[in-house]
């Protein structure tokens, strides 16, 4: 597995995870060994997610510059 360590500027795609985590809007990003993280945004708070504890983050194939993360139970 490769992962791409630094800060990128992302923007959360409107979903209704998005909407239940209460992010909106453009954050920055930054990946480590061990976590993802976002910070800014409308509110500006940021989240955090282990890595080992996320069940799957991948990039779309058909759509480009997307990253899924999908986490919890």
């Amino acid at each position: 597995m490769i992962i791409c360590q630094g800060t990128f500027k992302v923007t959360v795609v409107p979903n209704e995870d998005a909407k239940r985590c209460k992010i909106v809007g453009e954050y920055l990003m930054n990946v480590t060994p061990e976590v993802i993280s976002i910070e800014g945004g409308s509110n500006n708070e940021g989240m955090e997610w282990r890595l080992d504890s996320l069940k799957r983050f991948y990039m779309d194939k058909n759509r480009k510059n997307i990253l899924f993360i999908e986490s919890g139970a």
